[in-house]
């Protein structure tokens, strides 16, 4: 946090190297939407990747299903089946 301090950053992300971070549009222009409303945190929900294949030569045009974060089904067992 003091280097990104030191450098001026305004966000500072947490990407591991296996996940591909996709906006809705490009990143100056929603961090700033994000600053304009006073945000400080924002926390991306993600979806989780299914490889169908165990060896892939290329993840990301091969895979076709896609798992929702756990934390954000409902625990409700008809909600959770309306969910899916």
């Amino acid at each position: 946090l003091q280097r990104a301090r030191q450098l001026g950053a305004d966000w500072l992300l947490h990407v591991d190297s296996d996940e591909l971070l996709c906006l809705p549009e490009m990143a100056p222009a929603f961090f700033a939407s994000l600053d304009a409303r006073g945000c400080i945190m924002y926390t991306f929900n993600n979806v989780e990747g299914v490889p169908e294949e165990a060896d892939s030569s290329d993840v990301l045009q091969t895979v076709r299903v896609f798992r929702q974060n756990m934390g954000l089904v409902p625990r409700n067992p008809a909600a959770g089946m309306a969910f899916f």
